[in-house]
């Protein structure tokens, strides 16, 4: 399923709670850049543009239950800040409504990301009611940086960054990424663009185009790095 091809039945307004997730990690560290974003466009004044953008494509199930096919960071960190920006629902955008099962459906159509925080596989019976309950993956903020980074393109080849963070998973050490993010990204920018990258999702492999030095900018001021 192209979610980019998708027709849209029809827009809705959801409490975040309603939501039900369809990855069981994401990066923590990206949800925390996420809601820097957030409060911002909220003293901006520019809160609902912001949330319109990040608009969330749902499956309906014929129980009512609503599955998320994509924005789990965005929507993870909107919870996070949702007392702070007095917001407790996001829009979505409901591209299809199941009469079957629809975990089955969505795993053969590849929109399922049955793997843990540490990249091993998971049962999709596992997968989190809650989008608080979400594991966290650091390598997945260390791959979601290093797109920020421009070194290599979003895709829309459902969980491309989890490819990614797999990718950096057996090169970047967890004490490296704990101790050193700088560092850590720095690496991670370096691997991304290297030949061996080939074949993922997103690779360019053109380290012209790396602009780490704003990318450590902008974590700073979201108080990421120090």
């Amino acid at each position: 399923m192209d979610l980019k091809k998708q027709k849209i039945l029809r827009y809705e307004h959801l409490p975040i709670e309603a939501l039900r997730p369809t990855q069981s990690a994401c990066g923590w560290m990206e949800v925390q850049f996420k809601a820097y974003e957030i409060e911002i466009a909220h003293q901006r004044g520019t809160l609902e543009e912001y949330l319109t953008m990040n608009t969330v494509p749902v499956v309906r199930a014929q129980d009512g239950s609503t599955f998320m096919l994509d924005k789990h960071h965005f929507l993870c960190a909107l919870y996070t800040v949702r007392h702070k920006v007095n917001t407790f629902q996001t829009k979505v955008k409901v591209i299809q409504e199941m009469e079957g099962e629809v975990l089955p459906y969505l795993e053969e159509q590849a929109l399922l990301h049955l793997y843990d925080h540490k990249g091993e596989v998971l049962c999709k019976s596992r997968l989190p009611h809650y989008i608080w309950d979400l594991q966290d993956d650091p390598m997945r903020s260390l791959a979601g940086f290093a797109r920020k980074a421009g070194a290599f393109d979003k895709s829309f080849v459902p969980y491309s960054e989890f490819a990614w963070a797999n990718y950096l998973r057996d090169k970047i050490t967890p004490q490296m990424l704990e101790e050193n993010l700088e560092q850590a990204i720095i690496k991670a920018c370096e691997l991304c663009v290297d030949e061996q990258a080939k074949g993922i999702a997103g690779y360019h492999g053109n380290a012209k185009r790396l602009q780490v030095e704003r990318l450590i900018g902008s974590l700073a001021a979201a108080k990421i790095l120090s």
